[in-house]
């Protein structure tokens, strides 16, 4: 898959997938490939008839936006073991600096919806890892305990290639590695993650009133979720 933004014309009519697992998407009977030459397949065929509805619905042009699946795919696919060693390493850092643990002044609008919305899963961060986070209302960094450091650093070297893969792109978009390990774990729901994700959007645009530029990429990540989830649960 390129990543360049020039528009490409279709070259092919038909769509179809191959017959043996693992299921390799067809154009006009020929495999697809990655942009370095991977084979675009999957062992689940369901998985893979989601991907071949993507591209049965571009017209004229490829327009990669809306080719989710496909960009998910051909990225684990491309995945190499540096690729997943900095992934580990973003993780890490992420971890380290947790969305959750820097809130705003206590008792202003936000901090209470923060302390209603964050601290039950800091506290299951708690259980979950034996240690508590620390917090701050300041925008110094804080410095985990070195009993929860190992933890994490523990639980991470237990993932595989394709829990990596989405933990980091989740983790990316959602700006919280706590919320993105409840959500990958299916311990909290898509709408409360994006909720946790954007309180401090959702909170101003209550105040102040809708951000139509705010609203459209608050959709784009519930739709990056929901395609995550589904690739996460195709893969494992």
């Amino acid at each position: 898959m390129s990543s360049s933004h020039a528009p490409i014309r279709l070259w092919y009519e038909d769509v179809t997938i191959s017959d043996e697992a693992p299921y390799a998407l067809l154009l006009d009977g020929r495999t697809a490939h990655t942009s370095s030459g991977i084979t675009l397949a999957h062992k689940s065929y369901m998985f893979m008839q989601q991907i071949q509805k993507e591209w049965q619905r571009q017209d004229t042009f490829l327009v990669l936006h809306t080719l989710p699946l496909t960009r998910l795919l051909s990225g684990f696919l491309e995945m190499d073991a540096d690729v997943r060693l900095g992934f580990f390493e973003e993780l890490y850092n992420y971890s380290q600096h947790e969305l959750l643990c820097y809130q705003a002044d206590a008792y202003t609008p936000l901090a209470q919806q923060q302390q209603r919305s964050w601290q039950p899963w800091l506290e299951w961060g708690k259980e979950i890892y034996g240690h508590p986070w620390q917090t701050t209302h300041s925008i110094m960094p804080i410095v985990q305990s070195q009993a929860l450091i190992d933890a994490i650093k523990a639980y991470l070297a237990t993932l595989c290639d394709v829990q990596i893969f989405c933990y980091t792109i989740l983790t990316q978009s959602l700006g919280s590695y706590l919320i993105t390990d409840a959500l990958l774990r299916s311990i909290c729901p898509p709408e409360e993650a994006l909720a946790c994700a954007w309180l401090e959007h959702d909170t101003h645009m209550a105040q102040w009133g809708d951000d139509p530029e705010l609203q459209e990429k608050r959709t784009q990540l519930a739709h990056q979720i929901r395609d995550v989830l589904i690739f996460h649960g195709a893969s494992l």
